[in-house]
């Protein structure tokens, strides 16, 4: 009878041991899945993530070269050391009200051609007769 308890006993406790493996290796799963997922990370850890992202982009956008300083003097001897000629140099300066034009200019345009091609849609069904009926139907005539 003893070793049919014994033998009885260690299947229990070996079936036991299964289902905790089985467990344990389902919550192992689950556990890999959360680490390897990113959208836990950045959901628990915003900050981190926005100091790497801060951090990645400084690393990888260029650094803004320095321009060349040089006065206008200079820039003239050389050009006259090297026989080019001085044409009009004279940079154009725009004022306020230039700039503004120019900004506005293409978006009044579009407004125009917009309202423009509206009423021209509403004047297409006017001469059509879709508006107000058509003539026949106004008139009771039957078609």
């Amino acid at each position: 009878m003893q070793d049919s308890d014994d033998a009885d006993d260690i299947c229990q406790r070996m079936q036991r041991v299964r289902g905790e493996v089985k467990d344990d290796v389902q919550d192992i799963m689950q556990s890999a899945k959360k680490l390897t997922d990113w959208r836990y990370h950045v959901k628990n850890h915003p900050w981190a993530f926005l100091g790497a992202a801060v951090a990645a982009g400084f690393l990888l956008v260029p650094r803004r070269k320095t321009p060349l300083t040089a006065g206008a003097q200079e820039l003239a001897a050389l050009l006259k050391k090297n026989n080019i000629p001085l044409g009009n140099v004279s940079a154009s300066k725009k004022g306020l009200v230039a700039t503004a034009l120019a900004t506005a200019t293409p978006v009044l345009a579009r407004m125009a051609m917009t309202l423009a091609t509206r009423k021209l849609h509403e004047h297409s069904h006017r001469w059509a007769g879709e508006e107000a009926g058509h003539p026949a139907e106004r008139i009771n005539i039957p078609r």
